[in-house]
C-alpha cells in the first residue's frame, strides 16, 4: 500500500515498483541524502531546496531508492527566488553529479535541455541531447513529466511534450540508477513526487 510519506512498492531487482510522496511529512527525509551543502528541508507540505549559498551553487538531493530502467517520474516545481534552474537526474550513481540532467529553465531560464554527464562527474564532459526554447515564471508551480525507455527521454511540463531525445550509448550499468531534484543557485520547491516502472 502506498503512503503519503514515501510509499513504495519494490521489484526483485530491489528497484521501485511504485513510490509516492506528498511532502507531508519531516520523516520523508529519512528517504533522500544531500551530498552537498545545499539546505534541503520539508516546509508547508513542500520539498525547500535553497542552494543559493552552496560552494558550488549546484545542490542536489538524491533519492535512496533504485530505480528500474524504464521509468516515469512526476512532480510539481516552483521557483521562489529567481525564475529558472529547475532541475533533476535521473541515472545517476545517488551521490556526485553524474547520469542524465533534465533542465527545466536552464542557462538563465531560456532552455529545457536533457544532458549527458560523465560517470566520474567530470561536468566539462557533457553531451547535449536534446534542448528547447522555454521561460519560467516566479511563484508559478508547474507539472513537470519526465519518461525514460532505455536511452530515451521525453520532457512534458504542464502536458506539452518539449522534448523527445535519444542517447545511442545510454548509462545502463547498476551502479547509476538514482533520482535526484536539483538546483542552481536558487530557491525552489517540489511537491507531489510520483514514480511508476514503466515496460
Amino acid at each position: 500500500m502506498l503512503c503519503a510519506c514515501g510509499g513504495r512498492k519494490a521489484t526483485d531487482d530491489g528497484s521501485v515498483e511504485s513510490y509516492w510522496a506528498d511532502f507531508s511529512s519531516p520523516e520523508e527525509m529519512n528517504n533522500w541524502k544531500c551530498y552537498d551543502s545545499g539546505k534541503w528541508e520539508i516546509r508547508d507540505g513542500w520539498l525547500v531546496c535553497d542552494a543559493r549559498q552552496t560552494s558550488s551553487t549546484r545542490s542536489i538531493l538524491w533519492l535512496s531508492r533504485i530505480l528500474p530502467p524504464s521509468v516515469q517520474l512526476e512532480f510539481e516545481a516552483e521557483c521562489l527566488d529567481k525564475p529558472g534552474e529547475i532541475l533533476c537526474f535521473l541515472g545517476g550513481d545517488g551521490q556526485s553529479y553524474s547520469g542524465y540532467e533534465i533542465t527545466v529553465g536552464g542557462q538563465g531560464n531560456k532552455r529545457v535541455a536533457v544532458y549527458k554527464s560523465a560517470k566520474d562527474g567530470d561536468e566539462s564532459a557533457h553531451e547535449r541531447l536534446g534542448r528547447e526554447n522555454f521561460k519560467l515564471d516566479r511563484e508559478r508551480a508547474y507539472a513537470i513529466k519526465l519518461r525514460k525507455y532505455r536511452g530515451s527521454f521525453r520532457v512534458y511540463v504542464n502536458g506539452d511534450l518539449l522534448v523527445s531525445v535519444s542517447d545511442e550509448k545510454p548509462i545502463e550499468d547498476s551502479a547509476h540508477r538514482y533520482f535526484g531534484f536539483s538546483t542552481v543557485g536558487n530557491l525552489v520547491r517540489f511537491d507531489n513526487l510520483k514514480i511508476e516502472r514503466k515496460f
